[in-house]
């Protein structure tokens, strides 16, 4: 499969969100090749407009975060009869501070209906923007005098206006 060779994952067809599954995809591949050169990556804004994967992420040289990256990729299973999903970080948190590969939390079966998961990734498990940023952007786009040159400013306002209206993760 495409999505294999290019950024190691395994894709999950006919799914309901297979956008923000490829920009998942997407994310961890990026992480992934990071931290082979001992960098972390934080993502800023990313979307899917246009036909377009748009990824703005921020790359910092912390080690210290490196021991925490598998907290932030995970295996995603979807249930293939009521399509409820489950998420499976790669790591866990051990004693100390320390992360330790994650204990199988998932079933082969559903809690809900009891049919068979179909398993995708690894993918980005963590925020896809930061809430601050996208805040002061959309912020920004009120200002009339410095953004009347935009054509497309209405359209980029509401794709933020969404953004911000995603639910945190609990």
């Amino acid at each position: 499969e495409v999505c294999m060779y290019r950024y190691g994952a395994m894709s999950m067809k006919g799914s309901s969100f297979v956008h923000e599954l490829a920009l998942r995809i997407i994310m961890a591949s990026i992480q992934r090749d990071a931290n082979r050169y001992q960098r972390v990556v934080e993502p800023v804004l990313c979307v899917f407009i246009d036909f377009y994967f748009r990824l703005f992420i921020r790359v910092h040289d912390k080690k210290v975060e490196l021991k925490t990256s598998p907290l932030r990729v995970g295996m995603l299973y979807q249930c293939l009869g009521c399509y409820s999903y489950e998420v499976q970080p790669l790591g866990g948190k051990g004693s100390k501070g320390s992360v330790r590969a994650a204990r199988v939390s998932v079933g082969s079966a559903c809690l809900h209906c009891g049919k068979p998961y179909t398993m995708t990734g690894p993918v980005w498990i963590d925020r896809l923007y930061d809430p601050e940023v996208v805040r002061r952007l959309h912020t920004s786009l009120e200002d009339r005098e410095c953004t009347k040159s935009l054509k497309m400013k209405d359209r980029v306002k509401a794709l933020l206006g969404v953004v911000l209206e995603e639910l945190p993760d609990v």
